[in-house]
């Protein structure tokens, strides 16, 4: 029994959003002084927890690196009261929930969410991760492997690689230079002196035996060591006193208040001072280096990293927002404007980084061009000139004003999230705000404090500056090889020449005299009203769903009122859709550049949209251009105005340096392709072989030198001249409103009607073969190799997609703890539903792993179907049902905000099926499925033996996997030529049109 919790001396004292409806306490527990912020919503569909330990990597002991994020691993795996080694995970899959949990520099955040009525089941076997960990020795094992299996995957990583490689720039004393990820290296065979073996310790099956890897036993003695270390360091560290809890769910407060003193109320109170590392990680020593560094990916870019002081304790002024918010600026006068007038830069990035509670870093980061490589020098200049106009000027208080207003109109008008994506990212406030200002802290800006940011201005300098240049060119030049990841790299300190011109750097040189501070911004709301019919709670028609407001031959528009959510927030999408979009790999090509220059033309106005919380993106697609305006509605259609200016505009805008610096730019992108993931690699690979017209990276590559300004030119006037528009307007605007959007775009373009409309065709594999196309990986120092797996379902209704829907939901949790968890085949283990064109179905199972080939991933992967079969067959009706019910929960769940719901509308539009009610429906389908219903489904697509399996697989074979490519497989038709595949087998018939005339419209 646990004592009741200390009365919350401040629980009524959060600021909370005026739109948020839900209700909130802040409690410390008595019997443990475990602060708990509970939320109470009762019209969530799921409910969530979050618990944030107040320590991560910066912790590990120096001699086993990798230790608090193994840790994070293990307490998944059984407790005390529930050794069940996936009880956990089971019990949220059973019940509709999902989970996961992260390691960071001083946080581990552990988080899950399930369908509200089993949150305090889920709740309790969530809090005994912090009670009475197991961690058995088998396990420990096990876990290695996938932790190893982790940072494989990330070791060809850029990311990884120069995080990694700003950490081991740092003081030699102080604990940032740490690896935290961790692999089998530093966890089995790392310094574990000091640690002692427990005897007698048993396995999961109450016998002692090895832990098996790949060809290699790993030592027992020394699993049983580690599990005493991972022991002692949850003893030392985790402590409740130094947590946090966040918990939202449908109950009461008082209900909540409850369920967190019996739960969280046994964690042990060791009284503990959360771990502190003072000082920064670089000193003079550390700072005024030029580092040159080899990437994995054809990129090129320079990151100014400045070391500064903590910024969590200034967060009513948020100095660093301030001064990122003007270096990263993209508008007239801003340090990349006039980078891109000089052809030297494509993007840049500004902001803190590396923000710990003792020391921060702040970054610039220029995304450069070949000409800014060989430029480098001056591209940093002018970074240093505007800094030093910042020093000169003083701070301006309009700017900050400015950004003042927009984040209190953002917090007055804050969605709604997904539970457990907001419970996790209270609990990580927490440790950073006070209690009154958890919830607005990181959104708002308080105070005007000239000083303070003149304080961290004066940081920005070269003397306190460390430089990455990173590019390929400096492959074979250098001299240093970082330790964890092999990153190659040389180092030196800043030439008296370089501190020079740096240090007096000026916007008044001539060269520089276009650098400014940016025009006010006229795109920030003042008029929140709702539209009446929204506002108008005497309404009784509620539409439920969008409605056809507008169809001719060159337009179709989709109107919904938002009278859910009571936002004055507006989505407008909008697809220009033409056959010529993709007709070749050229016009592929031209499509994609097209898009890239008129986001370019349009970046003086988006950018201060953007900054006004009224964002635009366009992106080419097969279909043509696709093109999403979200934000407050007051101004969106002046933002609408300008961008259809640019389209009319463009044939006589362009400009040949910018359309060779965007060829150049796709160039760079379409190569590191080939070293994205394996697992990327292999879905790419099943989809240029199920869609009939795909066109490869090479392709696209190939078809790219030989273009010029004039195709560009002739392109966009041929796109221009002849497109369908399809748009939904989504939230709060009248259908006049609505209607007057559309004729911005429809009167200002002007378009002709085309004859046919773009249609992607489907293989329609055979029944009863199975398909393989393997490849090497493309990047060949990756060992990872990857296979993706394909069961065909066909065409499918809504009843057959509820099926579907419900055996992969089936498969999904036994699927990663049998192959990623107990036999360690590779980190990445996924299922899914995967629809290729607007309607073909399959299952999909995906793999990624450095330590078995494809093919024995592949064998695994079946006996794991069979064993499957048996599941369903033997299971009783009571987990059934559950497992119904869960599936029927998540398809009935309620959109949390305008987005959400505007995205599942668009996705039926973009599939040409607008079935606005689609979810409602397959959850009325899958409350019928009966126990062998699904398992004739099974037997009869998925099952080895079944009459209408049609399986297809992806192998992409790794560095540590390639001798086996060429292995025999029997009873499998392998592909070698893509269209002599495609004509084998043939196509799917295309959908039947939709007919409009039966549609609800609105006039």
């Amino acid at each position: 029994m646990f004592l009741p919790p200390t009365p919350p001396e401040n629980s009524n004292a959060l600021e909370t959003s005026p739109s948020d409806t839900r209700k909130y306490r802040h409690v410390t527990l008595s019997s443990n002084q475990l602060p708990v912020l509970l939320i109470s919503d009762p019209t969530t569909d799921k409910s969530s927890a979050t618990l944030s330990a107040n320590v991560g990597h910066l912790s590990d002991p120096p001699k086993i690196p990798g230790l608090a994020h193994f840790l994070e691993h293990m307490l998944f795996m059984g407790s005390t009261k529930y050794p069940g080694e996936n009880e956990y995970n089971s019990y949220l899959s059973s019940h509709g929930g999902s989970s996961n949990a992260y390691t960071a520099t001083e946080q581990t955040v552990y988080y899950f969410d399930v369908l509200s009525p089993h949150l305090e089941g889920a709740l309790d076997r969530f809090a005994r991760f912090f009670i009475d960990p197991l961690m058995r020795a088998d396990a420990v094992g096990r876990e290695v492997l996938a932790v190893d299996s982790e940072n494989a995957k990330n070791v060809q990583n850029d990311s990884w690689r120069m995080y990694q490689l700003t950490k081991g720039l740092a003081r030699d004393e102080h604990p940032f230079r740490k690896f935290g990820t961790g692999n089998a290296s530093t966890l089995r065979d790392g310094d574990l002196t000091g640690h002692k073996a427990e005897k007698g310790l048993e396995t999961s099956d109450g016998e002692e035996k090895m832990t098996e890897g790949e060809g290699e036993k790993v030592d027992e003695s020394r699993v049983r060591i580690l599990r005493e270390a991972l022991l002692e360091f949850h003893g030392k560290f985790y402590s409740a006193n130094t947590m946090q809890v966040c918990l939202l769910g449908k109950e009461s407060l008082d209900e909540l208040e409850a369920m967190a003193v019996e739960h969280f109320g046994g964690v042990a109170n060791k009284n503990l001072v959360p771990p502190a590392f003072p000082g920064t990680p670089y000193g003079t020593d550390q700072t005024a280096k030029i580092l040159h560094v080899v990437p994995i990916k054809d990129v090129r870019y320079i990151d100014l990293i400045f070391p500064i002081d903590e910024t969590n304790s200034h967060y009513r002024a948020k100095p660093t927002q301030y001064i990122a918010s003007l270096l990263g600026h993209e508008s007239a006068g801003s340090v990349l404007a006039h980078l891109k007038q000089k052809g030297w830069a494509n993007d840049l990035s500004a902001g803190g980084s590396n923000n710990c509670s003792d020391f921060s870093t702040f970054s610039v980061t220029v995304e450069l061009t070949d000409a800014g490589l060989e430029y480098m020098e001056e591209v940093v200049e002018v970074v240093f000139a505007y800094v030093n106009m910042m020093k000169e000027t003083g701070p301006q208080e309009w700017i900050l004003r400015e950004s003042q207003t927009v984040s209190a109109n953002n917090f007055q008008f804050l969605s709604k999230r997904q539970p457990i994506d907001y419970t996790q990212n209270i609990a990580s406030c927490m440790h950073l705000y006070p209690i009154l200002h958890i919830l607005s802290g990181p959104y708002k800006v308080f105070d005007y404090e000239p000083g303070l940011i003149t304080s961290f201005v004066e940081k920005i300098l070269p003397q306190n500056c460390i430089i990455f240049v990173v590019a390929k060119t400096f492959e074979g030049k250098t001299s240093a090889r970082e330790k964890w990841y092999g990153t190659d790299y040389d180092i030196a300190d800043f030439s008296p020449e370089q501190m020079k011109k740096w240090t007096e750097a000026s916007v008044l040189s001539e060269d520089m005299k276009e650098l400014h501070y940016p025009a006010r911004n006229d795109l920030i709301c003042t008029d929140f009203n709702l539209r009446e019919s929204v506002s108008n709670t005497r309404s009784l028609f509620k539409q439920d769903v969008p409605s056809l407001l507008m169809d001719s031959p060159c337009c179709r528009v989709f109107f919904k009122l938002d009278d859910t959510f009571k936002m004055p927030k507006l989505n407008v999408m909008i697809s220009m859709r033409s056959e010529v979009a993709y007709e070749s790999p050229k016009s592929a090509n031209l499509t994609l550049i097209f898009v890239e220059v008129l986001k370019e033309h349009c970046m003086d106005f988006s950018y201060h949209a953007s900054m006004a919380s009224l964002h635009s993106v366009a992106y080419n697609a097969k279909s043509g251009i696709e093109m999403t305006i979200s934000g407050y509605n007051e101004k969106l259609h002046v933002l609408l105005s300008k961008i259809v200016d640019e389209f009319k505009n463009f044939r006589s805008k362009v400009e040949e340096n910018l359309f060779e610096r965007i060829k150049d730019k796709t160039s760079k992108q379409f190569k590191n392709f080939f070293f994205k993931q394996p697992y990327q690699h292999a879905v790419y690979g099943a989809d240029i072989c199920i869609e009939e017209k795909k066109w490869t990276i090479q392709e696209k590559i190939d078809a790219l030198p030989d273009l010029t300004i004039d195709d560009l030119k002739e392109f966009s006037e041929r796109f221009l001249s002849k497109f369908h528009i399809e748009m939904l307007v989504h939230g709060n605007a009248s259908k006049e409103e609505a209607k007057q959007i559309a004729a911005t775009l429809l009167e200002g373009l002007n378009p002709e009607a085309p004859s046919e409309l773009p249609v992607t065709q489907v293989v329609k594999l055979e029944q009863g073969n199975e398909y393989a196309y393997r490849f090497r990986e493309f990047n060949e120092e990756n060992t990872n190799s990857s296979i993706e797996i394909l069961y065909q379902i066909g065409r499918t209704n809504i009843a057959e997609t509820g099926m579907l829907v419900f055996v992969n939901y089936l498969i999904n949790e036994p699927a990663f703890n049998e192959l990623r968890t107990q036999e360690s085949l590779g980190y990445i283990v996924h299922t899914s539903v995967k629809t290729n064109g607007n309607d073909i179905k399959s299952l999909l199972i995906l793999i990624q792993s450095d330590s078995f080939d494809p093919d024995h991933c592949d064998k695994r992967v079946e006996e794991f179907l069979l064993r499957m079969r048996t599941t369903i067959l033997e299971m009783n009706l009571e987990e059934f049902q559950a497992n119904i019910g869960a599936v029927v929960e998540q398809y009935r769940e309620k959109n949390k905000n305008l987005s959400e719901e505007s995205s599942k509308y668009w996705q039926e539009i973009g599939r040409s099926s607008y079935n606005f009610r689609k979810h409602l429906l397959i959850a009325e389908e899958v409350e019928k499925i009966t126990q062998p219903e699904a398992l004739a489904f099974y037997d009869r697509y998925i099952a080895k033996s079944g009459k209408d399996r049609r399986k297809f697989s992806v192998r992409v074979y790794g560095k540590n996997h390639v001798s086996s490519i060429d292995t025999i497989l029997s009873d499998v038709i392998l592909i070698e030529n893509l269209v002599d595949f495609k004509k084998d087998v043939g196509f799917y018939q295309t959908q039947e049109p939709f007919d409009f005339e039966s549609m609800e419209s609105v006039v």
